[in-house]
């Protein structure tokens, strides 16, 4: 795929207002300067007055790479179906160069946000793990909806992501909590938060507080994008639960919740797309470019990387 025509028709853009609680306001004072942001194709530039240094960072999505080996015999009932998917895509390759050009270009770090694999395959883990070693640039990795998940696999999800984060997903994690966790660049703060069962729970809140407090300028990475009125399903949406539950027997899962998004994940949400010392969020999942822009807070959703090797967010801070 010619990377023009990736891009024709790929590229959504949404301008909108945050879902508000009554009476919410940050803790962060609102002289925070958050700056420009510019952007043509993949490429973004965010100018912040804060960052004294320029940070450049790969945003990678969806290489939903599927291969297994012998190890992965005793669970083909539930690896079948993601082992099928996207075939046609050279995703191994797609990985590798996308590495490679990391390199070449000095990039000074690769944020991968979820489904880079499509199921917790030792194979997958390593392969990832071993390619990314091999570029030779920081890197950290978030999980998505599929890398955990086994379809078929009986239990609820929380129970499930926490069984293969830690029986097969660790090394990727490098040591971090799979869950939440922090890099810094050059002054600028990554915050890594694993939203992918639609949820997030206290601590990850917490985490997200104590980071807002600290003032530095950051940015938030994501599997799912987080709500914005106008958008379909995503994290924190008003309309998210049992009704609107359309994938649960495909992907032989838990049904989501009859109670619909938690008050925890609104709170998070509304943090998120309101905090001034966040310059924005990146996402993945929807497999397509998209833009939201929220009161001058940038959120853009990383192309399926498993399309193209050049399917992912170039960014430029500072």
């Amino acid at each position: 795929m010619k990377r023009r025509d990736f891009l024709a028709g790929a590229f959504a853009t949404t301008t909108v207002l945050p879902h508000l609680a009554a009476g919410q306001t940050s803790n962060v004072q609102s002289s925070f300067d958050r700056g420009t942001v510019t952007g043509s194709g993949l490429k973004f530039r965010f100018v912040c007055p804060a960052l004294r240094e320029k940070v450049h960072i790969y945003v990678i999505g969806d290489t939903h790479i599927g291969d297994d080996d012998e190890r992965g015999k005793p669970f083909e009932q539930y690896s079948a179906r993601m082992a099928a998917a996207y075939n046609k895509f050279d995703r191994h390759a797609n990985l590798a160069k996308a590495v490679k050009q990391a390199t070449e270009k000095k990039i000074d770090f690769v944020a991968l946000v979820g489904d880079i694999i499509s199921y917790p395959s030792h194979s997958g883990t390593e392969y990832i793990r071993q390619t990314m070693d091999g570029g030779g640039v920081p890197w950290a990795y978030v999980s998505g909806n599929h890398d955990w998940h086994y379809e078929g696999e009986k239990g609820p999800q929380t129970e499930l992501r926490a069984r293969w984060a830690e029986k097969r997903l660790k090394p990727l994690y490098q040591g971090e909590n799979p869950l939440m966790f922090a890099k810094v660049v050059k002054g600028l703060r990554l915050l890594f938060i694993d939203d992918s069962i639609y949820q997030i729970l206290p601590e990850q809140l917490d985490f997200l507080k104590r980071e807002l407090a600290r003032g530095e300028p950051k940015i938030l990475l994501m599997h799912v994008p987080l709500y914005t009125p106008g958008r379909g399903i995503t994290l924190g949406s008003p309309d998210w639960g049992w009704d609107t539950d359309r994938n649960w027997q495909i992907e032989r899962r838990e049904r989501w919740s009859k109670d619909g998004c938690g008050e925890t994940t609104k709170e998070f949400c509304h943090l998120a797309l309101t905090a001034p010392n966040m310059l924005g969020v990146f996402t993945g999942h929807h497999h397509r470019q998209e833009m939201d822009n929220v009161r001058g807070l940038t959120q853009l959703v990383t192309p399926g990387h498993f399309s193209a090797p050049t399917a992912f967010l170039d960014l430029t801070f500072g």
